[in-house]
């Protein structure tokens, strides 16, 4: 997303409210250690609100616009805050959308219960399809070979040739999550689970299907139209410093997933997910840092295409390309089963200042993704997975406005997409 970054700490400035709405111009620290820092967000009493506009190009897309922001509600003791609400309204003139709320409650009902929830609408028309597994192409030949085939010429033939990896949809979906915790020393302990749910409907608002004559459509002749139903249960541990922006400790999980016609899903399958964050401080004060995460997931079944690129867990997101896991890569060009990918990221908090009494801290930081793709769980299939590594590079800033509100932008590039750069810019840190 195309945004002017150097406004974005202005723009994103929180307004705060309550019995200790003063606090917010102290120095800013490095967090460290979020218990023991006294001039931390969740220590006053009130409410918080950090938001941005949502503006970017491209020509897939269109001009997009909208807005993303977030309210948090602190207790004076709840870390990092007692309730955080998050909406955002986005569209673009050729008709995506994004529009969703995501609720996290701390400790609801005064209980060792943490509470996600999520409503969403995509109407997506440039989703990638280049096929399954490690050793699609995308190659733009295959593209204009098969629109002289259809006797195409001019802008039927540039159109055509342009869609031919893509595949659109409009999906309502949304989940609900709990967190028990089980214990706080040394380690919180907590079992999770919940349920989430997708329509899936093929085509956009104005036209049902998949675009005539593409890759996907020879695959998926009436696109992949069905309610996706699934549930989930886990364990996590988690040891972090400071949840928005950890700088040592670690946090993993585990979890399994599943549905069926039981509850209410056209599609029935199993998965399981296995992830590892450790963060590592390398300077005095947690200035400089590594974040890396591991993550194995794993599905036997039958599933929709958006589903197999899901990564299960506490969060779910795609992979294997993208803002999430893959940057540098096309979003989700490459489909499977089976997925094993590491991420680190070397992070450097290089200053901090205050913008109308609020403060903001900025942060660069490199990365390099590299993941593993299988179409399928056969011998054949895992072994083209390990003998085709799919990297990614690159680099970025963070901004922390009031250490809660993160607004993240990274410039990703792969050998696979011949070093063209991926622009990403979102809310809060990958992991």
């Amino acid at each position: 997303m195309a945004a002017a970054l150097a406004l974005l700490a202005l723009l994103a400035a929180p307004a705060v409210a309550g019995d200790e709405a003063a606090a917010t111009g102290r120095e800013a620290a490095a967090p460290t250690d979020a218990a023991a820092l006294p001039d931390a967000p969740y220590r006053r009493t009130g409410w918080g609100f950090g938001g941005v506009p949502a503006l970017n190009y491209n020509s897939d897309d269109g001009f997009g616009y909208g807005i993303l922001g977030t309210v948090y509600r602190y207790d004076g003791h709840t870390a990092p805050y007692s309730s955080a609400t998050t909406f955002q309204v986005f569209m673009t003139t050729k008709q995506v959308h994004s529009h969703k709320v995501v609720f996290d409650a701390v400790d609801a009902f005064g209980l060792p219960l943490r509470i996600n929830a999520k409503a969403q609408l995509e109407v997506y028309r440039t989703a990638n399809f280049c096929g399954f597994g490690p050793e699609v192409s995308c190659d733009p030949e295959v593209a204009a070979s098969e629109a002289e085939a259809l006797g195409l010429s001019g802008e039927d033939a540039a159109d055509f040739e342009h869609r031919y990896y893509l595949y659109r949809y409009v999906r309502p979906n949304g989940y609900l999550q709990g967190r028990w915790k089980l214990r706080e020393e040394p380690a919180k302990v907590e079992v999770f689970g919940g349920w989430r749910g997708a329509m899936h409907l093929p085509g956009d608002l104005q036209t049902v299907g998949p675009y005539p004559g593409s890759l996907y459509a020879e695959v998926f002749p009436e696109g992949e139209k069905g309610f996706l139903s699934v549930l989930q249960v886990g364990l996590m541990g988690d040891t972090r410093d400071f949840e928005p922006a950890p700088t040592h400790g670690w946090w993993v999980e585990g979890s399994v997933r599943g549905g069926g016609p039981w509850i209410g899903s056209r599609w029935s399958y199993f998965g399981y997910n296995l992830t590892a964050r450790n963060y590592l401080p390398l300077a005095r004060g947690g200035r400089l840092s590594l974040a890396n995460r591991l993550v194995h997931d794993g599905i036997v079944g039958d599933v929709p295409t958006q589903e197999m690129t899901t990564v299960g867990g506490s969060t779910p997101y795609s992979a294997w390309g993208g803002q999430d896991a893959g940057r540098g890569i096309r979003w989700a060009r490459y489909i499977g089963r089976f997925k094993l990918f590491e991420q680190a990221e070397l992070r450097w908090r290089f200053v901090d200042f205050a913008v109308a009494r609020v403060p903001v801290a900025l942060s660069l930081h490199g990365f390099a993704d590299v993941g593993v793709v299988g179409e399928d769980w056969c011998r054949e299939h895992l072994a083209a997975a390990f003998g085709h590594l799919l990297p990614g590079e690159g680099g970025g800033l963070r901004v922390a406005i009031d250490e809660n509100f993160i607004i993240r932008a990274d410039v990703g590039v792969s050998a696979l997409e011949d070093w063209a750069p991926g622009i990403y810019i979102n809310v809060g840190n990958l992991y």
